[in-house]
């Protein structure tokens, strides 16, 4: 019989260890990883030992999840009893004392042997305490739980133990139920984190490989790693093992040859996305083993994907093939350059007559000063008719020099340009018709900067500007005014004539294409296609400007061209 002190200290013993175990376990949040905190505390504590006890998934049976018994022992007991105690379960509903644990909720201090009584045979009951010592200890077992429910039970045993030590149990059991609910909620937590993953997995999985575009992933080396149906079919790849793992973006001769290597140093080096166009000939990549590469103008975009830190781990390379947007592009162009092209042809059409005219009395002139430097003795005379000759002869070089320059086919080419010389040149050719039409023309030219435009079609620009307010004033005359002026960050350009005007009606329409109000088309005796403007229109939006038209019926119209300003230093110029 053991004294009140003996009992004390056993008492504080069991209390230290138990809340030693307690603290061990405590934010353990793996399951298996409380089972093994367990298992050493207790074994290396010498005096008692540990096992856990599991319900089945039916609730009829124990299993052993853990115990601190030596391994060793183990191995014997097995060998003795011919049973596989790591694989035992207890029939709940063959033992009383397990039972009143797991289905009751009880507490109880009982002998291991007794335990063991009712689950085997006596011969066995005895074989097994003998081998393990257990003639003389007790066990103190303990319900565990999880969110109210019992799912084991907790057995400590060693020798002297007593009931006055169950409250030490419990409180670790306790611990112990608290610590495999908190491993069992991450366990669920990370499955369902997993779930989530796995379902973003296959979300992800399934956008790219049903994409329309051509997609293919590559890791930071630039090395191809997947590819969706749409890149196969883009490129003639046959099996994905014909370019995953072998083609790298950045050994690609083509993306060398047409110097992309600075792009795409931007997205792995930079993060950045890009896009850029490609002429592409995938039969060219030789390190791939596609036999029937494509030869296609691929509109490529590229995207970076970056990890926690920022660090690109792979780019997403995206792929439009725009071959047949690019032929019809250069078809629209080359029908736009007819267009052009028919239109100015209109307008010299319409210049013809008077050209001709003008050219006549010049011819006149030249042939008068001739006459007069034959006939007369004075070589003053003689010298200054031939000076006469040459300048009239000049003149008519240069309305020949702006009829070709205005009338020839070239390609869309901007330069820097005073503004006035493309106005001017246009004014040489239809000065003088103007005269002869009573129109007076008034020039108000501010200084302002050079900027890029392409002459040629600034000057079809301005033709169709200074016939349509001649035809706007015919037959009485009128006044043209053309202003030029810096506003903002444009440059305004505007010629307003004294005209009929136009009605109100149609102000939308006169951009359209073939509408007008002169010609067969218009029911006018004034030849017109209905070309004119909208060609304008046309070559005024290619320099980023725009054209803004404003008229009043019998007082007359002012269409205005605007043209974005280029910074660059004012010059004096020569006005005319």
């Amino acid at each position: 019989m053991k004294t009140d002190t003996e009992i004390l200290q056993d008492l504080i013993e069991v209390i230290h260890f138990t809340e030693n175990v307690s603290a061990k376990i405590h934010g353990v949040l793996d399951e298996a990883e409380v089972y093994r905190v367990i298992k050493e505390e207790f074994a290396r504590s010498k005096r008692y030992t540990v096992s856990i006890l599991l319900c089945t998934s039916d609730g009829s049976k124990l299993r052993i999840a853990e115990t601190s018994l030596d391994p060793d022992e183990w191995k014997v007991v097995e060998k003795a009893t011919g049973l596989r105690l790591k694989e035992f379960e207890i029939d709940l509903n063959k033992s009383n004392i397990y039972s009143g644990v797991v289905r009751e909720g009880k507490t109880v201090e009982v002998s291991v042997t007794e335990t063991i009584g009712e689950l085997f045979p006596r011969p066995l009951t005895c074989l097994i305490s003998n081998i393990l010592g257990y003639d003389e200890k007790k066990s103190i077992l303990t319900p565990l739980n999880r969110r109210g429910k019992v799912i084991g039970a907790l057995a400590i045993s060693s020798v002297g133990l007593s009931e006055y030590l169950i409250p030490s149990v419990k409180n670790l059991a306790r611990h112990i139920s608290s610590a495999l609910e908190l491993a069992a909620e991450r366990t669920e937590r990370e499955k369902k984190v997993q779930e989530a993953l796995k379902r973003w997995e296959i979300l992800l999985s399934s956008i790219i490989d049903q994409s329309p575009f051509s997609t293919w992933i590559v890791n930071a080396n630039g090395t191809n790693v997947r590819q969706n149906e749409a890149c196969r079919k883009l490129f003639g790849i046959y099996y994905d093992e014909q370019t995953v793992g072998k083609y790298n973006i950045f050994s690609d001769p083509l993306v060398k040859e047409q110097g992309l290597i600075e792009e795409l140093k931007k997205v792995f080096e930079e993060g950045k996305k890009v896009r850029f166009t490609m002429d592409y000939d995938f039969s060219k990549v030789k390190n791939v083993n596609v036999p029937h590469g494509i030869h296609r103008i691929l509109d490529v975009t590229i995207f970076p994907i970056k990890d926690e830190s920022g660090r690109v781990v792979n780019a997403v390379v995206q792929h439009e093939d725009i071959t047949e947007q690019k032929k019809a592009e250069k078809e629209k162009e080359r029908l736009r350059a007819q267009l052009i092209q028919s239109a100015k042809m209109a307008a010299v059409g319409t210049l013809a007559s008077g050209i001709a005219h003008e050219f006549s009395n010049l011819l006149q002139i030249m042939s008068g000063y001739v006459e007069f430097a034959k006939n007369t003795k004075k070589r003053k005379n003689i010298k200054e008719a031939l000076n006469k000759f040459l300048d009239t002869s000049d003149k008519a070089t240069k309305i020949i020099k702006y009829l070709l320059t205005f009338s020839r086919q070239e390609a869309f080419r901007k330069e820097l340009c005073d503004i006035t010389e493309p106005i001017e040149s246009v004014l040489a050719l239809i000065e003088n018709q103007l005269k002869e039409c009573n129109i007076r023309i008034v020039r108000k030219y501010e200084k302002t900067p050079m900027i890029e435009i392409n002459s040629t079609g600034m000057q079809q620009v301005f033709m169709a500007m200074v016939t349509n307010a001649r035809d706007a004033m015919l037959p009485r005359g009128g006044k043209l005014e053309i202003c030029v002026k810096q506003v903002n960050e444009n440059i305004e350009i505007s010629f307003s004539d004294t005209g009929k005007g136009i009605k109100e009606e149609n102000l939308s329409r006169v951009f359209e294409p073939f509408y007008t109000t002169k010609g067969a088309l218009g029911g006018d005796t004034v030849p017109g296609t209905g070309l004119g403007l909208s060609v304008s229109y046309g070559i005024v939006r290619r320099h980023r400007g725009a054209i803004e038209v404003k008229s009043q019926v019998g007082q007359g119209t002012t269409f205005t061209v605007k043209l974005p300003a280029k910074e660059v230093e004012p010059k004096e110029k020569d006005r005319y």
